[in-house]
């Protein structure tokens, strides 16, 4: 039902309003496509543009001037070749299609909009989660440097713990076996005092069984002599 305009350019702009032969501008057709060449006034499509034909430059050259209907502030006529135009539609039917495209572009303006806040949403959760792990990796370097910190000064206590164990145990052993010397000079010199102790006993035991003998002796040279001086009486008598 839509009937492309590039017949348009066999007919000078205006042609089809002077004569007949069905050159006229047509009726409008389904979706507000009028069938008909293109003419100055002609609403057209021209690369998903909407515009009006300004000026027809047929049939010296094939193109003519469109004004764009959404054409920004200071932007000038289009020259277009007439081959380029896709469609001749009425203004209620660029209209609508501009808003549509209008709304379009807003709706995929706002998806664009709710992407990239999604991206840097997941960016920044991304990069806090990335500074977590990091934070506690630090955090557990850190715990284990301390745990093997303290592990090594523990062995290092530990370690003069034993040496001055040792050292005491060193002491006492040498304290004890000067303890066992002096206890064995002290019996020594006990029993060097026992001996030197026993020699006088001996001795005074030597003196006095060297007395008690020469005391028998002295009694029994007494006794001989009491004897021979009672000898000596009786024959005193006798006689």
């Amino acid at each position: 039902s839509r009937r492309p305009a590039e017949d348009a350019d066999a007919a000078p702009a205006g042609h089809g309003a002077r004569g007949g032969g069905g050159r006229g501008r047509g009726a409008v057709g389904e979706a507000g496509v009028r069938k008909s060449r293109v003419q100055v006034g002609d609403t057209v499509v021209v690369g998903g543009r909407f515009g009006v034909v300004s000026m027809d430059l047929r049939p010296a050259h094939a193109f003519v001037l469109v004004q764009w209907l959404n054409a920004a502030e200071g932007e000038e006529d289009a020259t277009v070749y007439v081959r380029e135009i896709k469609e001749v539609i009425t203004a209620e039917e660029a209209a609508r299609r501009e808003a549509a495209a209008a709304e379009e572009a807003e709706r995929k303006a706002a998806e664009d909009a709710r992407a990239a806040e999604e991206a840097a949403r997941k960016a920044e959760e991304e990069a806090k989660a990335a500074a977590e792990a990091k934070a506690a990796e630090e955090a557990r370097a850190a715990e284990e440097a301390e745990a093997a910190a303290s592990a090594g000064r523990g062995r290092g206590k530990k370690g003069r713990r034993g040496g001055r164990g040792g050292g005491r145990g060193r002491q006492g052993m040498a304290d004890h076996m000067g303890e066992d010397g002096n206890a064995q000079e002290q019996v020594g010199e006990a029993e060097d005092i026992g001996h030197e102790s026993e020699a006088p006993r001996q001795r005074r035991g030597g003196r006095g069984r060297g007395r008690g003998a020469a005391h028998a002796s002295a009694d029994a040279e007494a006794g001989a002599d009491v004897a021979a001086e009672g000898g000596d009486g009786d024959v005193d008598e006798d006689d």
